[in-house]
């Protein structure tokens, strides 16, 4: 972690995978916007999950994605930024696990048009979708997990200390 402190006992930091976390949503928010932006048309077509327009679920999403996105680069609150993560990718992945159960074939469109700018094969687009995710959902978890067991550890020692005391 390259930033910790406390403040009213609360822990307080910002590790590398929230900032990682952080970027990675800005960037694929932020394409989805400018995907909603450029009108393509494959954006009137409907989402075979939800059956709403490409349009209205990329401008949700990604207005999400962004909003949390700085949430975990300007919030110095751990446990809010990876309670955050963990809520979305999960979301996320859900949502593919959806895809996957009806049988869908179509390419994930999660990058926006930011594959296409790139020149991206669609198998190399859903590679690099698949391991933002799983950095998203092992990261966020391991982190909430990480807390848990030293709020749990923090715990201990204080009872600890209060069975001490109150035996003397």
């Amino acid at each position: 972690m390259f930033h910790e402190l406390r403040r009213s006992g609360v822990l307080v930091s910002r590790s590398w995978f929230h900032v990682g976390g952080g970027l990675f949503l800005l960037i694929t928010g932020g394409a989805k916007l400018v995907t909603v932006a450029s009108r393509s048309r494959v954006l009137s077509l409907p989402d075979p999950i939800f059956g709403i327009p490409f349009e209205w679920l990329f401008l949700s999403v990604g207005l999400l994605e962004v909003t949390i996105g700085g949430v975990c680069l300007l919030s110095r609150r751990a446990p809010l930024t990876a309670l955050l993560i963990a809520w979305l990718s999960t979301s996320f992945l859900a949502y593919r696990v959806g895809l996957w159960l009806i049988g869908w074939q179509g390419p994930c469109r999660c990058l926006g048009s930011l594959t296409d700018g790139l020149k991206l094969p669609p198998i190399a687009a859903e590679r690099i979708a698949w391991s933002i995710l799983a950095f998203l959902v092992i990261g966020s978890y391991s982190q909430l997990g990480k807390m848990w067991m030293e709020r749990a550890k923090r715990d201990d020692c204080a009872s600890v200390r209060t069975v001490s005391s109150d035996s003397s």
